[in-house]
């Protein structure tokens, strides 16, 4: 390229480089597919990760439904948290089905995100409540 101006330059650049191909992508949806949270690790971290994969991905062309999504988040949780898992998935639905009323249980990233907090609360230990029956 022989281009004086350098915002020229740059827009032929960013169009030419700036957009990852179908192989850029299959690598940030192989790992945020493969994303584990350990048994002591509070999840937010990887959670955030995976959050901030999707919106990659979804930037560059590959939308994932908000199940698939939630599904993929499920399968991060430590192995020891499978009855978690089974009971959650127990009480939601993937789909509403057509004339359903709305406000039933959907699984989507959203409604299992506070649950996982909820339980890695429970499960670490760590809550802003006294732990004693004593009123302060």
């Amino acid at each position: 390229m022989n281009i004086n101006d350098p915002y020229v330059a740059w827009e032929q650049l960013n169009t030419s480089y700036g957009t990852p191909g179908a192989a850029a992508i299959f690598v940030e949806f192989k790992e945020v597919t493969q994303m584990q949270i350990c048994d002591d690790q509070d999840p937010g971290q990887v959670i955030g990760k995976m959050q901030s994969t999707f919106t990659y991905l979804a930037a560059n062309g590959l939308t994932l439904p908000d199940s698939a999504r939630a599904m993929i988040l499920l399968s991060a949780l430590p192995k020891n948290w499978g009855g978690f898992a089974s009971t959650l998935l127990a009480t939601l639905l993937v789909v509403l089905p057509a004339g359903t009323a709305v406000g039933l249980p959907v699984l989507t990233f959203d409604t299992v995100l506070p649950k996982i907090h909820k339980e890695w609360s429970w499960k670490s230990n760590w809550s802003v409540m006294p732990k004693d029956d004593k009123i302060l």
